[in-house]
């Protein structure tokens, strides 16, 4: 097994600010920047981008039509249609835990079920 946790601190993606500016939540926009400043590793990786002008690489849900045609990346066909920016959803997502509960349980209700190391078995 991996050491997520580990590896998500090292990463400073742990929710605890560790080496970016003490902020609890990742920020997209502070990623790409410290990151991927000229869209290299976004271009690289996801083939569909890779024309897409500098201004709308790291937010392509902005291209108008005029871009989307320029590119070939077209929004809805080439790529996933984005309704808001992702970090104004992350920002109203603070009640995802109430809208999902079972997702984020605790309790032996939420839990998933199957048999695995440190799992006990049901009672017959």
């Amino acid at each position: 097994h991996a050491n997520w946790g580990n590896w998500m601190r090292a990463a400073g993606v742990d929710g605890q600010g560790f080496g970016h500016s003490g902020s609890r939540w990742f920020n997209l926009d502070e990623e790409r920047r410290r990151f991927d400043p000229k869209g290299n590793y976004v271009r690289l990786w996801v083939a569909e981008l890779s024309q897409v002008a500098q201004e709308y690489l790291h937010a392509p849900w902005t291209m108008p039509v005029e871009e989307q045609q320029r590119a070939g990346c077209f929004l809805g066909t080439d790529y996933p249609v984005c309704p808001e920016s992702p970090s104004k959803l992350a920002l109203e997502g603070g009640d995802v835990a109430a809208k999902f509960p079972k997702l984020f349980s605790t309790t032996r209700e939420g839990k998933m079920k199957g048999k695995g190391k440190g799992k006990r078995r049901a009672k017959a």
